[in-house]
């Protein structure tokens, strides 16, 4: 679902940044809330596959999961039965998840560049720049972590090192995300000022 928002905000900045004056005819509320209903379908529809493939095995080598969280090819690489099914519906399900939305947000990106490079305003030009900074790194920061949680996949790695890029992918993004949007806030900079001025 993460994923399908950023794709959303992406989408959301294009408009703003490649044809600012229709912004608010274009994402009336009626598209943004058919966004999200697209976003938390297609998310509870593709993910919700994966549970009842892992339900039809019934024979495991062990049921001890090293790893800090439960994902489907965790579970189904402790199967001592084919997992051919599990395997490819799991990599339709990442790949149509992350490859999809990774795609159009990079066009989504593209477009923005375009349109920024083609402002004559220097000042233009940062204020675009700066509406996406935050949301480009929160962007790579969600992408590059998610692309190391599914290394295992694709090869064997050192259970210890995937129990660690597992952990970071699950905590790093939610512990950011306020301090990335935060430092854009004019407020909530103010805040955090004064609360480090008040304690010297």
């Amino acid at each position: 679902m993460e994923s399908g928002i950023l794709l959303a905000m992406a989408f959301d900045r294009c408009i703003a940044i490649c044809d600012p004056l229709r912004h608010t005819s274009i994402l009336t509320p009626f598209i943004l809330v058919s966004m999200v209903l697209v976003v938390a379908i297609r998310a509870t529809v593709l993910i919700g596959i994966l549970p009842i493939l892992i339900k039809r095995l019934y024979l495991f080598h062990s049921t001890v999961i090293a790893y800090s969280y439960y994902e489907h090819m965790a579970v189904v690489k402790l199967a001592a039965e084919d997992i051919q099914v599990n395997k490819t519906c799991g990599l339709f399900v990442g790949f149509t998840i992350l490859g999809f939305d990774m795609i159009f947000i990079l066009i989504s990106y593209i477009l923005i560049f375009q349109a920024v490079f083609h402002l004559r305003q220097k000042e233009a030009r940062l204020k675009a720049f700066n509406t996406c900074t935050a949301h480009i790194f929160v962007f790579l920061e969600f992408y590059i972590l998610a692309f190391f949680s599914f290394s295992h996949r694709f090869g064997h790695v050192v259970p210890s090192t995937h129990i660690l890029l597992s952990t970071i992918y699950l905590l790093v993004p939610p512990a950011l995300n306020p301090i990335v949007y935060g430092v854009k806030n004019n407020v909530i900079r103010k805040h955090v000022a004064q609360i480090f001025l008040l304690n010297r």
